[in-house]
């Protein structure tokens, strides 16, 4: 580690230990700032952003532990990459808790002794150095195994991506199939992305559960006083996407009468708007996307085969997450790191708990309800810490899921009983706060018992 580079912001009211610290850090090879009251501190930590910051909990102007964990909060959303020690004279461990829970490092217990200090700095720092290393091989990993923001280092997502260069170097029509969340958009925005209408605009529009009227209004526009709340021109959709690309999600929805005006759009590149009868002229690729079987609605006259010829020249068969298992923690890491950096939460990652039960489950909803499901964790974990199975839905920790889960092992009841009360165990101790006498007294077990339980699973 090289401590030259490594900047360390001293709060502390007392030049007594100003002094000190600065003595005992700048030794050391560590840049250190000072300041002596909250307004000051929030100012150095916004312009220095510090690599840490010792933090006196009884800062002025309040000089009560309140308002250093309110400075504490205030810094961690706003610089969640600082690592902060807190430094206090109030030696009990509820106030060292209090600053943990809000996202301390660690804390220091006045007065401090110097090589204790000093290696509690280096220790920090080096675990801070250790963090920004694994996200940039997360960054390093994802680039490899990624598409214009899709993720994905299957063999059948590498198929995909294959696809999408082919796809996107043609000017042909493109039809997505799969099923409901598995990025259907996502890939027809990097059709249009790679190909040579990238200059030209993107238009999405889902055909699912819109009125006929509404959807001709949507797809072609309307003029004035076509009809009772038209009460002014209406520009369309495919008049939109113009020179672009006209993105149709569930197509497989569309009405035959506006099944027969979109066919005469990619027949002839001409249409009128609904109440109009001024042909307009217009130059739009479509790529439209179902989960829908369309051979299955042609053969019962709901789709139209003529249309279904002219939409599909291009056909990309997208896969069900659960097929793609070796993509769902590639995946997972992606939108921790992804909502950790959007709510301002730093998350250190997956625990092995949790990702077992992410790998075990089905995924119904494909890489949407992954998705939702990582930025839900994240809200419930604690600041700093790690994703737990107590984080996830109750729908990912179900009997069967721990089944499946220890199936691919050793599938013996034995082990299954194991995981189920290692889970249980660190769901009570997480909910009592850390305290081992009310989680054993809520398992109805004694202490030593919980005591040798911790041992044997190895929780902490």
């Amino acid at each position: 580690m090289d401590k030259s580079k490594s900047r360390v912001l001293v709060i502390e009211d007392e030049e007594e230990y100003l002094q000190t610290y600065k003595e005992w850090l700048q030794p050391e090879g560590y840049q250190v700032a000072w300041a002596m009251e909250a307004e000051d501190a929030l100012h150095k930590i916004r312009s220095l952003r510090p690599d840490l910051i010792l933090l006196d909990l009884r800062i002025p102007p309040s000089h009560s532990v309140e308002g250093g964990l309110a400075l504490l909060r205030q810094a961690r959303e706003e610089h969640p990459e600082t690592k902060i020690v807190i430094t206090t004279a109030d030696g009990t461990k509820s106030t060292a808790l209090a600053a943990i829970r809000e996202g301390a490092t660690d804390y220091l217990i006045k007065p401090i002794d110097p090589d204790v200090l000093l290696i509690v700095v280096a220790r920090t720092l080096e675990r801070k150095l250790l963090e920004e290393e694994v996200r940039r091989l997360q960054r390093q990993l994802q680039s490899q195994s990624s598409f214009q923001g899709m993720i994905g280092k299957s063999v059948k997502m590498q198929e995909v991506f294959a696809l999408l260069e082919k796809a996107a170097s043609t000017t042909a029509n493109v039809v997505l199939r799969g099923e409901s969340g598995t990025g259907k958009e996502l890939v027809a925005r990097a059709i249009h992305a790679c190909g040579p209408r990238r200059n030209g605009p993107f238009v999405a529009l889902s055909c699912a559960a819109l009125p006929e009227g509404v959807l001709e209004s949507e797809l072609f526009g309307h003029e004035k006083g076509a009809y009772t709340d038209a009460k002014q021109r209406r520009i369309g959709m495919i008049e939109s996407a113009h020179e672009g690309t006209l993105f149709l999600d569930e197509v497989g929805d569309l009405p035959l009468s506006t099944q027969i005006k979109l066919l005469r759009v990619l027949q002839e590149r001409e249409f009128t708007r609904v109440g109009g009868n001024q042909t307009i002229r217009v130059d739009v690729r479509l790529v439209s996307a179902t989960h829908q079987d369309l051979e299955r609605l042609r053969l019962e006259g709901r789709f139209r085969d003529d249309l279904y010829y002219r939409l599909s020249a291009f056909t990309i068969f997208l896969p069900r997450l659960r097929s793609r298992g070796e993509d769902i923690l590639l995946l997972a890491e992606h939108f921790l790191a992804k909502y950790s950096e959007a709510d301002k939460k730093l998350i250190l990652g997956l625990s092995p708990e949790a990702a077992d039960l992410l790998m075990a489950y089905r995924w119904p909803g494909n890489v949407r309800e992954l998705e939702n499901e990582i930025h839900g964790a994240i809200a419930k974990a604690e600041r700093g810490g790690w994703i737990f199975p107590e984080h996830l839905s109750s729908g990912l920790r179900t009997v069967e899921d721990l089944v499946r889960l220890t199936d691919d092992r050793s599938g013996s009841l034995t082990h299954i009983l194991a995981h189920v009360e290692r889970l249980i165990i660190k769901e009570k101790l997480a909910k009592h706060g850390g305290n081992r006498t009310a989680t054993a007294k809520s398992l109805g077990i004694s202490r030593v018992n919980l005591h040798q339980k911790l041992i044997k699973y190895g929780i902490e």
